[in-house]
């Protein structure tokens, strides 16, 4: 496998939608992300000592909740580089869920999970936050 990366390519909005360097930049992206994110998971090891403290049992509680939601957040990332390196298996990469056409590129570099574009993204939020005040 090429890397892309580390040859310094960059994808470009003025080149053809997901091409085969492209696929290859993306693919080599969340491919090191994922790796990342197993590395720091496998370093947070919760810990089972309870402390017969009252001060140290609560910190104990305190860090353990950050812990388990870090695992939590760290899981929940894993399996959205997942499902995007499947798409780019399959061809589907990079393209919005809900209206089919690309997904603008820089999106695709600061977010590479990203399944919808940014319009549609944006909907998306427009409608929670207008079904949230609703219910308020």
């Amino acid at each position: 496998m090429r890397h892309y990366m580390s040859v310094g390519y960059q994808p470009s909005r003025n080149e053809e939608f997901m091409n085969d360097q492209q696929r290859g930049y993306f693919k080599e992206k969340l491919t090191q992300w994922r790796n990342s994110l197993i590395e720091e998971n496998q370093k947070q090891q919760v810990d089972q000592n309870v402390s017969a403290d009252v001060l140290d049992a609560a910190a104990f509680e305190a860090d353990h909740n950050i812990k388990l939601a870090s695992k939590q957040r760290i899981t929940m990332l894993l399996n959205r580089i997942d499902q995007a390196l499947h798409k780019l298996e399959e061809g589907t990469y990079g393209y919005c869920e809900e209206t089919g056409e690309p997904i603008e590129v820089e999106r695709l570099m600061a977010r590479p999970i990203a399944s919808l574009s940014l319009a549609a993204q944006e909907r998306l939020e427009k409608t929670r936050k207008n079904t949230r005040l609703t219910v308020f």
